[in-house]
């Protein structure tokens, strides 16, 4: 796939040969057992922008078998031009630099040139092409070594390329998960906010409502107090007088029998007085059962306003209780709303944090088992 890339363009090497000197020499290397078709392009694995190439000198050699002219072909490589082999990613430098080490050229090249340097005039053509067909061909197996090591490099990053993408992929399906289940925490954490607002209303306007049936009922027990002290006022002005009366009645009836005594010599007169006597005691009697059934109506009416008032006071004492409860549910509802801000806040700023860890699900899931158990816990708690 990508073996283009596999040879720096730097050390590109080119194959050139030039025509033989004498136009009737036949040439030499044309035969098909000949290693050089195998580095024709046709046949060659190699790239095309990395192809080897070899520096052809023609050297003349005296007449030799029926005057034919063979050319004498010598390879000359630049000692000091070495060949990098560059992968597509970074990550490659250090496979490709073991494989470099592990492949020298250097030997290779050091040997062709001694056997150039060594050359005797007297050698025969055959055996120095046998020579030149014996370096094409470890020239030929040196490349398709270097082919193969790049076809095993480039499977290598083509793998490391798919399982990064699949990595990458997998961590975005997860960022997308991810924020769902913030959005979606969010959405909850919001909902649970409005909630607890509106019953935190709810439990305002009862306060409110509340403290005003106290304040009326306070208002109302004073006046029922003070009523009732004043009809006790009067009632105990009135037994009073009742009793200054009976005082009077019975000093009259003492005044009457003294009288009575006094009168004693005559009959009739003592009849009369008598009679008159029995007439004002009658009226006396009269007007003591009247203030008697008074009496008893006055006591009556004070025990049903004792009653009333103590009705009141129980009334009072229970109305005093369920607002000490509803206080105690406004706290347990303001502590929650104020425990349900702080997720949220939490939620918040741990979004851009752990967006790309893969650790982040689980904590967020272990967050949200948290979160519901104090959820829970709270609803548990908040019943009454």
């Amino acid at each position: 796939m990508h073996t283009n890339k596999f040879l720096n363009n730097k050390t590109k090497t080119s194959f050139n040969s030039s025509a033989l000197s004498s136009p009737s020499s036949p040439p030499p290397l044309a035969t098909s057992s000949s290693p050089l078709t195998s580095l024709s392009p046709s046949s060659s694995s190699l790239p095309p922008s990395s192809s080897t190439s070899f520096d052809v000198d023609h050297h003349h050699h005296h007449p030799y078998q029926r005057n034919s002219h063979y050319s004498q072909h010598s390879y000359h490589t630049n000692p000091h031009q070495t060949t990098n082999f560059n992968t597509p990613h970074n990550h490659n430098n250090n496979s490709n630099s073991s494989f470099a080490s592990s492949i020298d050229l250097e030997p290779y090249l050091e040997a062709m040139e001694a056997r150039s340097i060594q050359r005797h005039p007297e050698t025969d053509v055959w055996e120095e092409l046998q020579r030149k067909e014996s370096d094409i061909l470890l020239a030929a197996e040196l490349g398709k070594a270097l082919l193969e090591k790049n076809e095993e490099l480039v499977k290598q990053h083509e793998k490391l390329i798919e399982e990064n993408s699949i990595k990458i992929e997998k961590l975005e399906q997860e960022k997308h998960v991810l924020r769902q289940k913030l959005a979606i925490a969010e959405e909850e954490s919001e909902q649970r906010v409005l909630e607890y607002q509106t019953d935190l209303n709810e439990l305002k306007d009862k306060l409110q409502a509340q403290e005003i049936a106290i304040r009326q009922a306070e208002k109302e027990k004073t006046l029922i107090i003070e009523e009732l002290t004043s009809q006790n006022a009067r009632l105990t002005e009135q037994i009073q007088e009742a009793h200054n009366t009976e005082m009077k009645l019975m000093s009259q009836i003492q005044e009457l029998k003294d009288q009575y005594q006094y009168r004693n010599t005559s009959l009739q007169e003592h009849v009369n007085s008598l009679e008159s006597i029995k007439t004002e005691l009658n009226l006396t009697t009269e007007k003591r059962h009247e203030l008697e059934k008074r009496l008893q109506a006055v006591q009556e009416e004070k025990q049903n306003l004792a009653a009333a008032l103590e009705e009141s006071s129980d009334r009072i004492h229970m109305l005093e209780r369920h607002a000490r409860e509803q206080e105690t549910k406004l706290e347990t509802t303001l502590q929650a709303l104020e425990r349900a801000t702080r997720e949220n806040n939490v939620l918040s700023e741990r979004l851009g944090a752990d967006s790309y860890s893969a650790s982040t699900g689980k904590k967020s899931l272990q967050f949200e088992m948290e979160c519901d158990e104090d959820e829970a816990n709270f609803s548990e708690d908040g019943k009454p």
